[in-house]
């Protein structure tokens, strides 16, 4: 997760200079929106983790989300970050980067 929301940092840092890398894919089809497809698959199912040397926490998978609801006007990561919302008020990210209302 925290790899991920470098990425998403990046990614908001290239929109500043004209370079959109959310959209950004290689000719094998790995990108930021592959990367956030997957993570998306534990959104609620954390139990589902298969990788138990590295922990998967909910708190962090939902500030992941939330960078994610910024970089994609998608109802399914919208709907999964808002999931968590009332879950973790007080994370930090709740504070900087409010849910997206879709509009």
């Amino acid at each position: 997760m925290f790899a991920m929301q470098a990425f998403y940092e990046v990614a908001t840092v290239g929109e500043c200079v004209g370079v959109d890398l959310w959209s950004y894919h290689d000719q094998q089809g790995r990108g930021l929106r592959k990367g956030t497809e997957f993570i998306l698959r534990y959104a609620g199912k954390e139990s589902a983790w298969p990788w138990p040397e590295l922990q998967q926490e909910p708190e962090e998978l939902y500030a992941t989300l939330l960078d994610a609801s910024y970089g994609y006007d998608d109802a399914k990561i919208r709907a999964s970050a808002a999931a968590y919302a009332d879950k973790y008020p007080d994370n930090p990210k709740t504070l900087i980067t409010p849910l997206r209302d879709g509009k």
